[in-house]
């Protein structure tokens, strides 16, 4: 996701900070989708292949990341008492902290989150 980032501020001649990947819910049973989000433009939806910048994905990572992404979406769901398809995270990039996610209700900043609680089954 970070080489996503980069990538995306270089094809539009931002700085990476002005980058962004959502991960939000797609239906009711949090399968993940993807927006790319460049400032002072509109978000564009995104594919898993396009964000790993592949035609095929060989090494089947979406299959292997979608389930962790789906629970954290639905964990999220569960932490702030609403529908999984009002969560959203985002992932950016900090020059302190390196890569940065926050967790949003619809457009309500809720909190950071650690990259850690991805591959966990509950917060």
């Amino acid at each position: 996701m970070v080489n996503a980032i980069d990538r995306y501020a270089k094809e539009n001649s931002v700085q990476p900070a002005d980058s962004q990947l959502i991960v939000l819910a797609a239906d009711s049973q949090a399968t993940p989708t993807y927006k790319r989000l460049i400032r002072g433009q509109s978000a564009i939806w995104v594919t898993f292949k396009q964000i790993l910048n592949v035609k095929v994905d060989l090494l089947n990572r979406e299959a292997i990341a979608a389930p962790f992404m789906q629970r954290t979406l639905q964990n999220l769901a569960k932490e702030l008492e609403c529908d999984v398809q009002d969560v959203r995270v985002y992932i950016y990039k900090s020059s302190q902290n390196g890569v940065v996610l926050h967790v949003y209700h619809k457009t309500r900043p809720v909190r950071q989150m650690e990259l850690s609680e991805v591959f966990t089954d509950s917060f």
